[in-house]
């Protein structure tokens, strides 16, 4: 894990900025409510004018987001931290773009080989990435897209028969969201109202 991380530094613009970031952040609609959390790692990279931030969570294995997960609120944390961090910055007086969240596996299978092919196999992140963003995280000439699983063609635009890219109003779209889901269940946890089992994606989805 170490070395490809190693690897997807050299070879991105984004370096690390922050480990273990605390943030607790008030959650709008809901009064006296907070966000409180932690970040394993913020990444930033300087282009075009603007700090541009991805936020990375580590798992033990490789692990997957699917919109709709998003947007149904399955599964928040990673789209929040990043939301959570934009929000942060902004609050200290800093304009953060958001540019990705990405899982990164630990402990995949054993490598074989140990070659660079393999290990960009073994412990290939994925997560969500705004299109506006993606030639600083990816280096076209080491094969795009690849290591983080976004659809990219090699034009830097995305390719719909991969998905993982995203508009940048999708993309915020998303994040909003996210950060509104996470208000709405600490209301409707007030209110005794929320759902259990609001939606579950079916595989075919």
């Amino acid at each position: 894990s170490f070395r490809w991380q190693v690897r997807r530094i050299t070879h991105s613009r984004f370096r690390p900025a922050r480990l273990e970031e605390r943030f607790e952040l008030a959650l709008g609609g809901a009064e006296g409510a907070a966000l409180v959390g932690r970040i394993d790692r913020i990444d930033l990279a300087e282009a075009e004018g603007r700090r541009w931030a991805m936020v990375i969570d580590y798992k033990r294995s490789a692990f997957a987001l699917h919109p709709a997960d998003v947007f149904y609120g399955l599964r928040l944390q990673l789209p929040g931290y990043l939301a959570a961090a934009v929000r942060a910055a902004a609050a200290g007086g800093s304009v953060w773009a958001g540019a990705a969240a990405m899982y990164v596996p630990l402990q995949p299978r054993p490598p074989r080989s140990g070659t660079e092919d393999e290990l960009d196999g073994r412990f290939r992140a994925a997560g969500l990435a705004a299109e506006d963003a993606a030639r600083f995280l990816l280096d076209t000439a080491d094969g795009v897209g690849r290591a983080y699983q976004l659809g990219l063609n090699q034009g830097g635009g995305r390719s719909e028969a991969r998905g993982g890219a995203y508009t940048r109003a999708e993309f915020d779209a998303l994040l909003d969201r996210a950060w509104d889901l996470a208000g709405l269940a600490v209301r409707e946890a007030r209110e005794g109202t929320i759902r259990v089992h609001p939606y579950r994606r079916a595989k075919s989805t």
